[in-house]
């Protein structure tokens, strides 16, 4: 998973526009808050565990565990189309 936001990050700051300190710091934060699978490969991860860690956050702050799991979906999909891309080269 770490690689997957890894990836990401690179991706951000790589841009024309590079990402914004503010965006960078937000990502982080996602990050963190998934630090337990950070090890994990994507694959692994199941429908449950990603449910409970969701309610897991949102017990605390329900906008934060929207927005990591946001910017996790968008990592991921990152991670996704760099896989495929690589695939057909």
């Amino acid at each position: 998973m770490s690689e997957a936001f890894a990836q990401y990050r690179s991706h951000l700051l790589g841009r024309t526009k590079p990402a914004k300190p503010n965006t960078l710091n937000v990502l982080n934060k996602a990050e963190n808050r998934l630090k337990e699978w950070q090890n994990l490969r994507i694959k692994d991860l199941t429908g449950n565990e990603i449910v409970r860690k969701f309610d897991e956050i949102a017990s605390r702050a329900r906008t934060a565990a929207e927005q990591t799991f946001r910017w996790a979906n968008v990592a991921v999909k990152h991670a996704i189309e760099i896989e495929a891309g690589n695939a057909q080269t």
